[in-house]
């Protein structure tokens, strides 16, 4: 027995993995209590509940985690919160019950004041179907984050699953790795106008093969679309109209420590992209890894961008798409304010050329770091590149492992006055066969990462490193720091040559091979 008046019940069978079930009594004299907080969390083997168990408990506000990982759980009393009408959070009550195959249509019947669901029946695996109803008197409801991820058997969703929830406004991995899922009905979020959040809504659904093109219409006010389709590998293609009533989406992409994630990232059979797919999304800051690994996309819309003035960064965002052959000069003409093209063309590994006014309208861009790195089959570099983007800082392993590079062109970065960093710029160029010696001349301020490995294994690499005239003496990048008055001094310079043996002067490189 517990003592009296108990009016929160905290995990209090935390783990009890022997116990196999639960007395019909247990809290039936303990009507105050307000919380049932994990109290049954990894009570792995229990098998049933019973209906009656909170039917004496009508104050109850929370019951959240409280059967978490009872992984011998197969069904769920209909009537089980019939006498719970002041419950406001169900989170992660049923998380982890991996062999619950069904949940009772009328099992919040009575639970008009719940606002959140995260997490409810997340990694339930065994579960294939989910009532219609199940929400229809849960009008109240804010959040289903997370609320069916990890459901790998469920192969479809009700198309009113939401209707009774108006005020549901975010929707962050609700179906996320629902492996067995092929389709989406177009209704599903019809009746949803405050949702803000989509963020990896349908990720790793790895068997969807397609988008109803107004699954969106009536979702005026979201804000993120961040990973919403990651993983689905079966999608062949993406309705034009998909975001055309959203007008205050402001990211299609983030990153987090462990991954890149882009609305669309890793849509390996993703083969082409509709042109106005962004044409009605004004706010767009950010197009982060969108289209990340989309590893069979051979084409890029020339005006795909074009109504997205507001944009500050495009890092990521075909990196990896290994079946694309080309850009189209215009792709970024529409975006002033790109501050960032990090790893924007990451290992396009067909890309066998680059627009020479690509980033022409882009004044405002800092960061190239990345931006064409292991693009294999790339022989040449426009030599007006750069040429508009003044403001750039890094240019850090920019080129990285273009081992079909044969030359550099003398002026690349002579527009670009203010990069402190050329650190592994052309590390791995291994067909690279010679520097224009005046490739840095105006790059005075290279000083933090520097020159580290910016050259290093481009072993075809003849004549002389590259050197400033000053008067009429060469100054080597490795001797900058002997003439401060024209030079900031480079703090980094480890490897800089490395495997260059070829170079003239290499024997007097000192400490930068």
């Amino acid at each position: 027995a517990f003592k009296e008046g108990i009016t929160k019940f905290l995990s209090v069978f935390y783990g009890c993995k022997a116990l196999v079930s639960i007395p019909v009594n247990l809290f039936v004299n303990y009507p105050q209590a307000i919380s049932f907080v994990y109290v049954f969390f990894g009570c792995r083997n229990l098998k049933e509940i019973p209906e009656n168990l909170f039917a004496n408990n009508p104050a109850v506000t929370t019951f959240e985690g409280t059967f978490y990982n009872c992984k011998s759980l197969k069904s769920i009393p209909e009537k089980l919160f019939a006498h719970n009408p002041n419950v406001t959070d169900f989170s992660e009550i049923f998380r982890g019950c991996s062999k619950l195959k069904k949940i009772p249509e009328k099992l919040f019947p009575n639970c008009p004041k719940v606002t959140y669901f995260c997490r409810s029946f997340q990694n339930c695996k065994a579960l294939k179907e989910i009532p219609g109803k199940l929400f229809a008197n849960c009008p109240n409801a804010t959040s289903f984050d997370s609320s069916f991820s990890g459901c790998s058997t469920l192969k479809s969703i009700p198309e009113n699953l939401f209707a009774n929830c108006p005020k549901v406004n975010s929707s962050f991995q609700t179906f996320a790795l629902c492996k067995s899922l092929k389709s989406i009905p177009t209704g599903l979020f019809a009746h949803n106008p405050e949702v803000t959040d989509f963020s990896g809504t349908f990720m790793d659904c790895s068997t969807l093969k397609s988008i109803p093109e107004n699954l969106f219409a009536n979702c005026p006010k979201v804000t993120d679309f961040s990973e919403t389709f990651d993983g689905c590998a079966k999608l062949t293609s993406i309705p034009e109209n998909l975001f055309a009533n959203c007008p205050k989406v402001t990211t299609f992409g983030r990153h987090s420590r462990a991954y890149i994630s882009g609305a669309f990232s890793n849509c390996t059979s993703l083969t082409t992209i509709p042109e106005k797919l962004f044409a009605h999304n004004p706010e767009v800051t950010n197009f982060y890894g969108t289209f990340q690994s989309c590893t069979s996309l051979k084409s890029i819309p020339e005006n795909l961008f074009t109504n997205n003035p507001a944009v500050t960064s495009f890092a990521y965002t075909f990196a990896e798409c290994r079946s694309l052959t080309s850009i189209p000069e215009n792709l970024f003409a529409n975006n002033p304010k790109v501050t960032s093209f990090y790893g924007t063309f990451w290992k396009c590994s067909a890309l066998k050329s680059i627009p020479e006014n690509l980033f022409a309208n882009n004044p405002e861009v800092t960061n190239f770091a990345y931006t064409f790195i292991d693009c294999s089959s790339l022989t040449t570099i426009p030599e007006n590149l750069f040429a508009k983007n003044p403001a750039v800082i890094y240019f850090n392993l920019t080129f990285w492992d273009c081992t079909a590079l044969t030359s550099i062109p003398e002026n690349l970065f002579a527009h670009n006055p203010n990069v402190i960093s050329f650190s592994g710029t052309f590390s791995g160029c291994e067909a690279l066969k010679s520097i224009p010696a005046g490739l840095f001349d105006n790059n005075r301020k290279v000083s933090s990462f520097s020159f580290t490995c910016t050259f290093h294994g481009c072993s075809a690499l003849t004549g002389e490193s590259p050197y400033t005239m000053i008067g009429d003496q060469k100054v080597h990048i490795y001797e900058r720091q002997n003439y401060p008055e024209h030079f900031t001094a480079p703090t980094n310079s480890k490897y800089t040559f490395k495997s260059c043996t070829g170079l003239t002067d290499y024997d007097q490189i000192p400490s930068w091979k």
